[in-house]
Parts: structure tokens; sequence; C-alpha cells
């Protein structure tokens, strides 16, 4: 049994972001994911924002993927580096997934308000990041921060570090220079 998903808090992407991917846990019935099939539009309702691209979003159920799993789906499907995913995490997300690549929202930029329901899992950088490209620098200050996955844990709010956009910055090229030299 999964336990419901807390609500996330709002999440700014720039406009222009390339190469992050972002895995929302969503508490679906049978009914809602059939409705989101037939009317993918209702994703603007599930994310929080008008704006969004629903053919670049995966709503994806993990049940679905079988042997590949959550961790082998965001690697083949979304070019993320298995060394930046906590696999043992996402082994434990259960459910229906929405995966929001940047291209979702990155030509005009925005904020997603995640619905009642619907939290975030883990933000993820693909394999053709360009770190020059993630986040304007107008836009740098207001760009979440990109981690690995943590289990989730269903009685305590998600909290965020407070980091600076440097620290953040730096975190990022840290993270690719071991990737690079891998």
């Amino acid at each position: 049994m999964t336990p419901k998903p807390l609500h996330s808090d709002p999440l700014y992407i720039p406009q222009g972001e390339h190469g992050v991917v972002r895995v929302f846990a969503a508490q679906l019935t049978h009914d809602e994911r059939q409705l989101l099939q037939q009317d993918p539009a209702r994703l603007h309702s599930l994310l929080g924002n008008p704006d969004l691209t629903p053919a670049q979003i995966d709503v994806v159920q993990i049940a679905d993927l079988g042997d590949l799993g959550l961790g082998g789906y965001l690697a083949e499907g979304h070019d993320v580096p298995e060394t930046a995913l906590n696999l043992g995490a996402l082994a434990e997300v259960k459910g229906t997934v929405l995966i929001v690549p940047s291209a979702a929202l990155a030509a005009i930029g925005g904020t997603i308000h995640p619905a009642e329901g619907v939290s975030l899992v883990g933000t993820y950088l693909s394999a053709d990041a360009d770190p020059a490209r993630l986040w304007p620098a107008a836009a740098a200050d207001q760009a979440d921060a990109i981690r690995p996955a943590s289990a989730p844990n269903p009685g305590a709010p998600t909290r965020r570090a407070p980091a600076g956009p440097v620290v953040t910055l730096a975190v990022v090229l840290l993270a690719l220079a071991v990737w690079w030299w891998l």
C-alpha cells in the first residue's frame, strides 16, 4: 500500500531550462487515469499550470513498467544517468507518476503548483543537460535545487535545504564532473 503523498510546494521552471526531469507521484484512481488518457489537458489542473504542454508529460503506471522499474524508465526513456538515480527510493514509488521534462514548460517558463495528492519524488538532470542553459541568470535565484530522490516520508512536510543559487550551481557542476569522470 502506497501512503498518500503530500502536496508539493510550487516549483519554478525558468524560460529556456533544458535537460531537467521532474518526477511527481500522483494519487489517482483508475477512473482518473482513464480520464487523463482521454483528455491529457487535465494535467493542467493536476500540475497547476494551464501553459504546460501535455504531450511532453509522461503519465506512467508503475506496475506497467515491470522489471524495468521507474529508475530504468528514467535512464532509458529520459536519458538520466543511472548514477544520478536513487534506485532504492525509486523502487518504493507505487501507483502513478507524472514525468515532467523541461520541454513541458521551458519555452515560456512558469510555475508548477501541484494539486492535492501530487508530490515531487525527485528532480534529475538528463545526460544532455547543459549547465549553462539550466537556469538563465535572471531566474537562477528562483530555480529549485537539483537533488537525488529520497524515500518519501508521508509524515513530514517537504523541506528544501536553504542553499543559495551559487551553492546549487556548485553541486550541479560537481555532479556533472563526477559523472564525466565515470
